[in-house]
């Protein structure tokens, strides 16, 4: 019950969408940084300045593409989860369509 400890709805909707984001911006970038390295010319300073740019352009892309998936989650399961929680199993059953 931790979980449900946090702060108010709004809140934890924006935390939890700002820690998806910076989880894809790093997962993107480490990515992006391989594949940078390999596609760049050869030499040690063209593959590094070559994997510094992927990283520049697409990290931020592909942050905001795990946020964009994970924003409709957070909204409904966060928003929603605790309200059934308190409810009775009655009043689950008139929400329901």
């Amino acid at each position: 019950m931790e979980e449900y400890a946090r702060e108010p709805c709004p809140w934890r909707i924006v935390d939890d969408c700002g820690g998806a984001f910076t989880m894809g911006a790093i997962g993107g970038g480490v990515f992006q940084a391989v594949k940078g390295f390999r596609n760049a010319p050869a030499g040690v300073g063209h593959r590094l300045k070559g994997s510094a740019k992927a990283v520049r352009v697409r990290a931020p892309q592909i942050g905001v593409l795990v946020f964009l998936v994970s924003a409709p989650q957070c909204l409904s399961t966060l928003c929603s989860l605790p309200s059934r929680l308190h409810a009775s199993p009655a009043e689950i059953a008139k929400r329901q369509p």
